[in-house]
C-alpha cells in the first residue's frame, strides 16, 4: 500500500518571520514619515508666528509714523531693556517712549509691564532663538523711505547635521543689523517685510 504525505497546511516560521521582517521595514518608514510631517508642521507654524510678528510690529510702526520715520523703533538684533521706560498702559507717553514701550513689548511679550512675559507673545517668546532687525531703507529716512523688518528664529525643519552646524555659527560675531550675516548660509531662518509707514 503507498502511503501519501498529508497536504501541508500552515505558514512555515520561515515564512512568518520574512513577512515580519518586511511589515516591520513598512512601519519603519511610515514612521519616518510622521516624523519629517511633524518637524515641517512645526516650521510651517514657525513661519506663520515669524509673519505676524513682522506684521504686527509693521501695524506698530504705522500707529506711531512721525516716530517710526525719526528711527525711534530701529533695533539692531539686541533685545530691548526695560530700564527706562514708561508704562505707556497707564501714562501719558510721547512718540518716542510709545516707540521704546512698543520695541519692548513687542520683543518680550510682557504686556503688563511687570517683567514677566505672558505666555505665547513677543518675538523670543514665539520663536526659538528669537530676534529682530527693524531698520529704513534710506539714510536719512524719510516719508517716502521703506522700512524693513526682519524676524530671525532656529529653524527646526533643517537635519541634524545643518542644526549642529548652525549652533556652530558664531551669530554673536555679526555686526548689530548686519542682517546677511546673521540670515546667511547655516544660520538663522529670516522672515523680511518691507513696508511704508
Amino acid at each position: 500500500m503507498i502511503r501519501h504525505l498529508p497536504l501541508q497546511r500552515g505558514f512555515t516560521l520561515v515564512e512568518v518571520l520574512v513577512a515580519t521582517l518586511i511589515l516591520s521595514f513598512g512601519l519603519l518608514g511610515l514612521a519616518a514619515l510622521q516624523i519629517g510631517s511633524l518637524r515641517h508642521n512645526q516650521s510651517s507654524y514657525q513661519r506663520g508666528q515669524a509673519t505676524l510678528v513682522g506684521y504686527e510690529l509693521a501695524d506698530l510702526m504705522r500707529a506711531n509714523r512721525d516716530a517710526a520715520i525719526a528711527g525711534a523703533y530701529n533695533i539692531d538684533g539686541t533685545a530691548p531693556t526695560q530700564a527706562g521706560l514708561v508704562d505707556c498702559n497707564n501714562n501719558s507717553c510721547t512718540e518716542d517712549q510709545i516707540a521704546a514701550f512698543d520695541m519692548y513689548v513687542w520683543w518680550t511679550g510682557d504686556f503688563d509691564f511687570d517683567g514677566t512675559p505672558n505666555a505665547g507673545h513677543g518675538v523670543v517668546n514665539r520663536l526659538p532663538d528669537g530676534m529682530a532687525i527693524v531698520s529704513c531703507n534710506a539714510a536719512p529716512c524719510t516719508q517716502a523711505a521703506t522700512h524693513r523688518v526682519t524676524v530671525m528664529w532656529n529653524d527646526v525643519v533643517d537635519s541634524e547635521a545643518a542644526q549642529a552646524q548652525r549652533s556652530a555659527v558664531d551669530v554673536s560675531a555679526c555686526a548689530a543689523g548686519d542682517r546677511d550675516c546673521f540670515c546667511g548660509a547655516g544660520k538663522l531662518a529670516c522672515f523680511d517685510v518691507e513696508f511704508q509707514p
